[in-house]
């Protein structure tokens, strides 16, 4: 969206024709456009019940540039955005993720407590080395409780399972930083559109950009039938 040369050329014709509307008013010299200005933009209509989108597209093709109303095509799907675009369900599940591999990691510790030297470092050693996917085994040894399992099964649930543990921290790890970097980008989208943090804001800023998005592409047709 904020790669859109497209988006914010049409938005930039938008605030010059809304402050021309509205010289001499309060809000006559904006300095931007808002995002629930945008509804208004393709509702409100003027003498022969053109709105501000149509007055825009007819500029566009009057000038001969109506290929820059083709920005919609290379816009994500929002209406898609605007129903995923809540991770708090995600950070929940990083959480309860990260703190069941903690528990985990302490029955592996009390585990290897109970292994020899020897059997610790070769344990130790055979879950850093690659290996397969661990068997069903391992699933029915940690079903068991620790002072039930011989010193054998003892040390191939060390192996296996902490393979596991490792394999799902570097997983969690990865997703970390995704989160980290969306939350980035997702700072960067607030301030590029003026809208202030908080609970549903990017919904709010992909819900309003949709609808002004599918407005565009409409005008652009009935520009083309007319010209044509």
């Amino acid at each position: 969206l904020m790669e859109s040369a497209g988006l914010a050329r049409v938005l930039r014709y938008l605030l010059k024709a809304g402050n021309t509307l509205n010289s001499g008013l309060a809000n006559g010299n904006a300095a931007g456009v808002a995002l629930d200005s945008l509804d208004k933009f393709a509702t409100a209509r003027g003498k022969g019940g053109m709105n501000l989108v149509d007055y825009v597209a007819q500029i566009f093709h009057d000038q001969g540039a109506a290929k820059h109303l083709d920005f919609v095509d290379g816009l994500p799907s929002l209406s898609e955005a605007s129903r995923y675009v809540d991770d708090d369900h995600t950070r929940g599940a990083l959480r309860r993720l990260n703190a069941q591999l903690r528990r985990v990691s302490e029955e592996l510790q009390t585990a290897e407590a109970r292994l020899s030297k020897a059997d610790r470092e070769s344990a130790a050693a055979a879950r850093k080395a690659a290996g397969d996917a661990p068997s069903p085994e391992v699933a029915a040894a940690g079903g068991l409780a620790p002072n039930a399992l011989d010193a054998a099964a003892t040390k191939r649930f060390v192996i296996e399972a902490g393979r596991c543990v490792d394999e799902a921290g570097k997983a969690a790890t990865q997703l970390e930083a995704k989160l980290q970097r969306l939350k980035t980008a997702t700072d960067a989208c607030y301030a590029y559109f003026g809208v202030k943090p908080g609970a549903g804001a990017l919904k709010g800023v992909f819900s309003a950009l949709d609808g002004f998005a599918s407005e565009v592409p409409r005008r652009d047709r009935a520009e083309r039938r007319c010209c044509s």
